[in-house]
Parts: structure tokens; sequence; C-alpha cells
């Protein structure tokens, strides 16, 4: 079971804002904003070892190195 607390994992971790997660509010993934977009792999590799699979990015965050693509 995951150490990482409930509020938590609907902050970003990189900069601590919400990250409008739907999964983390019990909706599913076709509901949740990153569902649409595609976040570069180097972006991704940004995020914290023990927060990997655990918490999204906040779309800012994602949207900071300039590879942020609407529309999978």
């Amino acid at each position: 079971m995951s150490t990482i607390a409930q509020n938590s994992k609907q902050q970003c971790p990189l900069c601590g804002e919400a990250n409008i997660c739907a999964i983390s509010t019990g909706k599913t993934i076709e509901e949740c904003w990153c569902h649409s977009v595609s976040i570069s792999d180097a972006r991704l590799n940004d995020i914290p070892q023990p927060d990997k699979f655990q918490r999204c990015l906040c779309r800012a965050c994602a949207e900071k190195t300039g590879e942020l693509n609407l529309g999978r």
C-alpha cells in the first residue's frame, strides 16, 4: 500500500500546487486534463523517484518545458 497521503496525491511533486488530478479525486483517467495531452519524457523524469506513478504533475509544471502537446 502506498505511503503517500491522499491529500499529497492532489499536489504536484515538483511545485506542491494542486495538480487537478481526476484520479486522485475518484474519477476516471478519461476525466483528467492529462488524458488529452502528451508530456515529454524529460519532464516526467524530473519527478522524484518516490513520487513516480504516485503523484501527477500540475498543468503548469507539465507546460514548463514547452513540450506539452494537446490532443495526444
